[in-house]
């Protein structure tokens, strides 16, 4: 299995025809002229030479590394090194034109976002995150997504540059602290229904996507529901695990002849102690809310901030620029009848905006 960095194909591709994913922004041009000086200054000396130039230490400043790649590095290993984070190696590829490097080849390293928020003069990056609710063997629904056509999902994904991300970088892009790749996406699965465990999560190890499956914790141990070591097992190779309230609930609908207090309290239960078990049964802190089914209001944001969740996901249908509200992010549900063009239509990952 290919990893991810070896298909990246952005140097040569253009996000649904608009701008091509190794363009610089205009504020990191001065960056990219300065390592250029840099460079020629190098290489000045030995133009006629038939030896290429070598940098032997790297170059640094605020903004910037200018280096030259060992034996046996790769984007990954390059981003670890200099940036403390493998997952950035596309940074490296996207500003550097390539898709892979070789010993000798010299690079500029960026040692700040390229795109903060994914903004570029032609238009801002919306993030998807596709939502799942039950897999099958064979049979498809409405609400049932068949193995094969799941595989052939993340095939797509695969194949097509998409690079599946943790719902905690979704949202740290979100806040800005984090540029994500062009083409990032998220996938989510609602409920948890042990379907996850025995059909999606030997998929997604296959191509070492990250997921996250959303759990209201009263199900869990019952007959078609996932168990609390098979989500420990699932927590320890990538897959968050996060709330979906206690008893899942419609949390805007007050109870027939109910006092708002009474509602309140029925609030404070099903985020806090649906939050409370996870981390008792995980050991991993649970930060986020799906809304079950979708529905959310000012009342229940409140209260999932008082219980220290950052963001909330609803199901209204839509990718997520870096200005959605955190509490009211989109997620598109994937159905079992979708055909690969209709699940592409779920991948917006960039807005064209002409700034006049």
């Amino acid at each position: 299995m290919k990893s991810s960095f070896d298909i990246w194909k952005a140097s040569s591709r253009k996000i649904r025809g608009h701008i091509p994913l190794s363009a610089p922004p205009a504020a990191c041009l001065v960056t990219v002229a300065l390592a250029a000086v840099l460079l020629l200054a190098f290489a000045g000396c030995s133009r006629f030479s038939s030896h290429r130039p070598k940098v032997s230490v790297p170059i640094k400043t605020s903004d910037f590394f200018i280096v030259t790649v060992a034996d046996n590095q790769d984007l990954p290993g390059l981003a670890a090194k200099y940036l403390g984070d493998r997952e950035k190696w596309w940074q490296i590829a996207a500003l550097n034109n390539v898709t892979r490097v070789a010993s000798g080849d010299i690079l500029v390293i960026p040692r700040r976002d390229l795109h903060p928020g994914g903004l570029t003069p032609q238009g801002y990056q919306t993030v998807p995150v596709l939502a799942y609710l039950k897999l099958a063997e064979k049979k498809s629904g409405r609400l049932v997504v068949a193995r094969s056509v799941f595989e052939r999902q993340m095939e797509f994904l695969h194949q097509n540059g998409y690079q599946p991300v943790s719902i905690d970088r979704l949202v740290d892009y979100l806040n800005m602290k984090r540029e994500l790749p062009p083409k990032a996406v998220v996938i989510t699965f609602d409920n948890g229904w042990r379907s996850v465990y025995k059909i999606a999560y030997p998929i997604l190890k296959k191509y070492r996507f990250p997921a996250t499956v959303f759990i209201y914790t009263n199900f869990i141990g019952a007959p078609k529901a996932l168990t609390w070591q098979q989500l420990r097992e699932m927590s320890a190779h990538g897959i968050s695990i996060q709330s979906q309230t206690l008893s899942l609930p419609n949390l805007t609908r007050l109870a027939p002849d109910a006092r708002l207090q009474d509602h309140i309290m029925t609030l404070e239960r099903e985020l806090g102690q649906s939050k409370a078990l996870i981390q008792k049964n995980i050991g991993k802190p649970c930060n986020y809310l799906a809304y079950p089914f979708g529905k959310t209001n000012d009342l229940v944001i409140a209260m999932a901030k008082k219980f220290g969740y950052r963001a909330g996901f609803t199901l209204n249908r839509g990718s997520n620029p870096f200005f959605v509200d955190n509490f009211k992010i989109r997620r598109s549900m994937i159905y079992g009848h979708y055909d690969l063009n209709r699940f592409a239509k779920n991948l917006k990952v960039f807005e064209p905006l002409e700034l006049r």
